[in-house]
């Protein structure tokens, strides 16, 4: 979709960005879609300032994953015996390169923002999922 929302629907997750089942990501992108819009409703009171940062936080943050969702879907979703051949021999030996291990965990959890982008930093993430003052937030 170019547009995940109209005046009174916002789309989340797989019906607004669709991703391929290989990167699992589709309830993990939902609920950073829901995370971020409801930051985005918390911080302007204005319904089209907030679905307007909203969608400016969440295209950043899916370029990454709709690039590689199309990358890789011709390697798990082919006919081609090479791609297939290929997809087996890169995708357990990159485990043990420690730069190709730490990308498919960041991305896997979905904190990876792209190759020139920085990781979502863990602070942010529990800015995100816990309430200010509870074990764990982060203070600030």
């Amino acid at each position: 979709m170019r547009r995940w929302h109209g005046e009174r629907i916002v789309f989340l997750g797989d019906a607004a960005h669709a991703t391929s089942p290989q990167l699992g990501q589709g309830a993990n992108l939902a609920l950073w879609d829901a995370m971020c819009l409801a930051d985005a409703f918390a911080d302007r009171g204005e319904p089209a300032a907030a679905l307007a940062a909203y969608t400016a936080m969440r295209r950043r943050h899916l370029d990454y994953y709709q690039l590689a969702t199309r990358a890789l879907t011709p390697l798990f979703q082919s006919d081609s015996r090479v791609l297939g051949w290929l997809r087996d021999l890169v995708f357990p030996a990159s485990r043990w390169l420690p730069p190709l291990r730490r990308r498919m965990v960041r991305t896997m959890a979905g904190l990876d923002r792209g190759i020139v982008r920085h990781t979502i930093p863990l602070d942010e993430l529990r800015r995100l999922a816990l309430p200010a003052g509870a074990p764990g937030a982060a203070s600030g």
